[in-house]
């Protein structure tokens, strides 16, 4: 931990860069402290989620990328996420702020996660609306989804963080076997659908058309699946 900062009181305490473990990374612990009194400025911390106050301060101050992405992938495959409203619990404990950790990590991958759908734009326009709206209230009003539905969109798209963060890091065995039981599972939806459209298009009295390359491959690589949530 690079700082202490007291947002609400503008005040900010650091270590100096020789105290660091790697004083490269001064300018980004700067830059995160100075983000949590900017938010504090221009937000209710009352209607501030913990998660996202640390997870847009690590964002937008660059740190712990791709830290994040394999820690968040080995989650996923140990099927140890937070749920939403475990991750709400357990920030309420943390008096300060903790090493970077499992906690840590999920929180800026799911802000990371929001950012991205959201656009830049949009993304501020929520956090400058918790000034006088609950968290429920301004992500619905802005992204027309709830708290759980956000957790849901993101989760359904971790098997890609999952698939990127085997390739670069190498397959052990039991990542190897978690990763097979994904491509599985989207293999098997993907079947699904596409047997539930045949017999929709025979009781309307269609012929279902095979197109060429469905006769030599029957399923799709995980890749150049789509993320829609099933009906």
């Amino acid at each position: 931990m690079g700082g202490v900062t007291h947002s609400e009181d503008g005040v900010i305490v650091l270590r100096t860069p020789a105290q660091l473990s790697n004083p490269r990374l001064y300018d980004g612990v700067v830059r995160h402290e100075l983000i949590h009194v900017l938010l504090a400025r221009n937000t209710s911390l009352d209607h501030l989620p913990r998660w996202l106050n640390e997870g847009t301060a690590m964002h937008l101050s660059g740190e712990y990328r791709w830290n994040t992405t394999f820690l968040v992938a080995r989650m996923y495959l140990a099927g140890r996420l937070y749920s939403y409203d475990d991750l709400m619990l357990d920030f309420s404990a943390v008096k300060g702020e903790r090493p970077f950790g499992n906690l840590y990590a999920q929180s800026l991958s799911m802000t990371a996660f929001l950012y991205d759908r959201l656009g830049e734009e949009a993304f501020w326009q929520l956090l400058y609306s918790l000034r006088d709206k609950d968290f429920p209230a301004a992500l619905q009003e802005t992204a027309g989804m709830t708290p759980h539905e956000l957790w849901k969109a993101w989760h359904r798209s971790l098997w890609k963080v999952a698939v990127i963060s085997a390739v670069m890091s190498g397959f052990g065995l039991f990542d190897f076997m978690a990763l097979l039981v994904i491509v599985a599972y989207f293999r098997k939806r993907r079947h699904n659908r596409k047997v539930l459209d045949r017999w929709e298009q025979e009781e309307a009295g269609e012929t279902p058309v095979m197109m060429a390359w469905e006769l030599e491959r029957d399923s799709e690589y995980p890749w150049e699946m789509d993320d829609e949530e099933e009906p």
